[in-house]
């Protein structure tokens, strides 16, 4: 994966998708409903990609609009944005 000159393999892709999900777990995360936000682009995608992975939904948050948004979207793995 490659977003400006930041660059990751899939095997640390790999990890740090499935760290984000022990650190999402350990407090207990149960929400149907994710919004990873970030201000690192490459961070974002890495979450996204992690939570739609499951098959979770996926909650799309703008941190310069932070007000009501539309209704969640199912994403599946390798789906564009």
């Amino acid at each position: 994966m490659n977003c400006g000159d930041q660059r990751l393999t899939y095997a640390q892709l790999d990890a740090w998708a499935n760290q984000l999900a022990r650190r999402l777990l350990e407090p207990g995360v149960t929400a149907p409903i994710l919004g990873p936000r970030t201000a690192e682009q490459l961070e974002n995608g890495l979450a996204a990609l992690r939570v739609s992975s499951d098959g979770d939904r996926l909650k799309e948050l703008d941190a310069l609009f932070p007000g009501p948004r539309g209704p969640p979207r199912r994403r599946t793995p390798g789906e564009a944005g």
